[in-house]
């Protein structure tokens, strides 16, 4: 009996190889930008080269059809779901255009705290202060949270390094924290925290444009973008129904899907997801879509600014070595 046990193995590694699979392309920004360090970017170029090829070589679903062929069993041949994470401005002059020109759908993950807003996502802010003012000193000193750090910055690669550790200090942060490291920033390179129109998230009156249209879906992605497991589980409720709650009332349509800010969640955190009424919630790890899947732990893979052939390689990759 126990020489069957390998077969066993290996006969269930095939078949888990050859059943269909769907992949979810995760974009953020549609942009020409000077400096993108986190490859948030994709060029409106590389992005009409891409949603072109996906049209002829590839079968583009949305969300909610994939979720509907994964409980029937029925899932496509090459499947593939477009979806966006923050809720940028871009999304609607840039990103749209290129879906309605090949008839690809695409579901918007929305920060409904960054709606109207008058500022930049603090991400954004953080990297023009780092590596895109021109007069950023040698030396930058931060108190945050009663805690005092220093880094030398004189180097363009010292204040690279600076930038990745400072954005990853921040990233658990509470907001009110963030701005006011932002505010020292400003201080640190005697500037101010000016508004960028290429990094507008989106307003109201954009978000009821995006909802009326056919090929897209708005989705959540919670209020204020916190990482989620490291909140108590009434402040992840909150995060979490509260951004669903403003978006339809926005947009007086339902609100089922989830994606989880940066990818971070825990147990709990994907239980509070489906007791607030979600049909479905986004991860951000690499991988395929199949069959048997959690649905509150959908994979899904990151594009970059790759040009067409690199894409070409990449989708492959995402379908064939991510099972």
């Amino acid at each position: 009996m126990m020489m069957f046990k390998p077969l066993q193995r290996t006969l269930s590694y095939i078949q888990h190889k050859l059943a269909p699979a769907a992949v979810i392309l995760m974009y953020h920004r549609i942009s020409t930008t000077a400096v993108e360090p986190n490859w948030l970017a994709v060029t409106p170029t590389n992005f009409a080269q891409q949603m072109a090829y996906l049209r002829q070589a590839y079968h583009p679903i949305q969300l909610a059809e994939l979720i509907d062929c994964l409980q029937k069993g029925s899932l496509p041949q090459r499947a593939v779901v477009i979806t966006f994470d923050d809720g940028y401005r871009d999304n609607l002059t840039c990103a749209l255009p290129q879906l309605e020109a090949t008839g690809n759908p695409a579901t918007i993950f929305v920060t409904t705290g960054h709606i109207d807003s008058e500022r930049e996502p603090w991400w954004d802010e953080l990297k023009h202060f780092l590596l895109e003012s021109t007069q950023a000193p040698s030396y930058l000193a931060l108190q945050i949270e009663q805690r005092a750090y220093h880094w030398s910055t004189a180097t363009r690669a010292e204040r690279i390094k600076v930038h990745c550790g400072l954005e990853n200090l921040m990233r658990p942060l509470p907001s009110y924290v963030n701005d006011t490291i932002l505010d020292q920033l400003a201080v640190w390179t005697g500037t101010y925290r000016r508004f960028h129109p290429a990094y507008h998230t989106i307003t109201s009156a954009e978000l009821q444009e995006l909802a009326r249209h056919s090929l897209i879906e708005l989705g959540a992605h919670t209020m204020t973008h916190p990482i989620l497991p490291t909140l108590p589980l009434d402040a992840q409720f909150n995060e979490i129904v509260g951004s669903r709650y403003r978006l339809e009332k926005m947009i007086n349509k339902p609100v089922l899907s989830f994606a989880y800010p940066n990818g971070d969640y825990n147990e709990q955190t994907r239980q509070l997801v489906d007791a607030a009424g979600y049909r479905l919630a986004c991860t951000t790890t690499t991988g395929c879509v199949q069959h048997g899947d959690n649905v509150f732990q959908l994979r899904r893979c990151a594009v970059n600014d790759w040009p067409l052939e690199t894409f070409k390689r990449k989708l492959e990759t995402f379908f064939h070595d991510y099972r």
